[in-house]
């Protein structure tokens, strides 16, 4: 179970629409608890709901992504 303070400023920041900042409250979880599967499962969804500004943020978002399924599969 994730701790709630930890989780929920991530699910509000999602819920109105914020998803790059979602993404990183949640990202903070991963890295305080690497072996809670939960985060890792909330960042990728958080990330996967990240719309690109442009080229550049998109590969980032790519890059972090595949960081996260790679991580998480360990």
């Amino acid at each position: 179970m994730l701790p709630k303070l930890a989780v929920q400023p991530g699910d509000d920041l999602l819920a109105a629409g914020n998803a790059e900042d979602a993404a990183k409250q949640y990202s903070r979880g991963v890295f305080k608890a690497p072996f809670d599967m939960s985060y890792y499962d909330k960042w990728i969804e958080a990330i996967e709901a990240i719309e690109p500004r442009d080229e550049i943020q998109s590969r980032e978002m790519l890059n972090t992504l595949f960081s996260a399924r790679a991580t998480k599969a360990r």
